[in-house]
């Protein structure tokens, strides 16, 4: 399973899935770049597509589903992450070709695989053997992204919302097993009247 590491792998995964990717003639600028709100108050790129992760919660669709195990005996949190990704550009013809490049581009790969997951994270270990992250297309309201520009403080931008799912972080704390039992120790007292 998963380390604490891998909300930041999947999106630095994303970010890099796009460099990678990237193959628009006309760009020469383009960028791609993970932020976060107070990065877009002002455009954070001259041209490209920034990845910002606007919520997180606990995936509720594993509640009901038998307990898997960490290699520390606890059961794993999963995690949905959600993304909004935003096409920057002074030209609006370019912002939405940019857009329409990166959706096209991410709903080729809408399984991350785990060499993908540890690649793009420095060579560290962050995910397990066989363990993926599903990466889907999220209509998001239009007050939800009201709400998203709202606390950027800045002009709405050409945008797309993806989600992240089943991102498992097992513990760091090990489960301890009580000792068995070897004897009972029984207290009696008299009866007070």
């Amino acid at each position: 399973m998963a380390t604490d590491q891998a909300v930041a792998a999947t999106s630095q995964t994303i970010v890099k899935l796009l460099k990678d990717a990237f193959d628009l003639p006309g760009f020469p600028q383009a960028d791609f770049k993970v932020c976060y709100a107070a990065n877009l108050q002002a455009p954070p790129l001259s041209e490209g597509v920034s990845v910002f992760l606007y919520r997180m919660n606990i995936n509720g669709s594993r509640r009901n589903a038998p307990a898997r195990k960490d290699p520390k005996g606890r059961p794993p949190v999963w995690l949905d992450l959600h993304y909004l990704l935003t096409a920057w550009a002074k030209d609006p013809l370019k912002q939405q070709v940019l857009l329409a490049w990166a959706v096209r581009t991410l709903q080729d790969s809408p399984i991350l695989p785990t060499h993908l997951l540890n690649d793009y994270s420095s060579g560290e270990i962050i995910f397990g053997p066989g363990e993926t992250v599903e990466l889907s297309a999220e209509s998001l309201t239009l007050q939800d992204e009201t709400n998203i520009w709202e606390v950027a403080k800045t002009q709405q931008q050409p945008s797309v919302g993806y989600l992240a799912r089943m991102v498992a972080i097992e513990s760091r704390s090990e489960l301890k097993e009580p000792e068995l039992a070897q004897t009972r120790v029984f207290e009696f007292r008299e009866a007070t009247q």
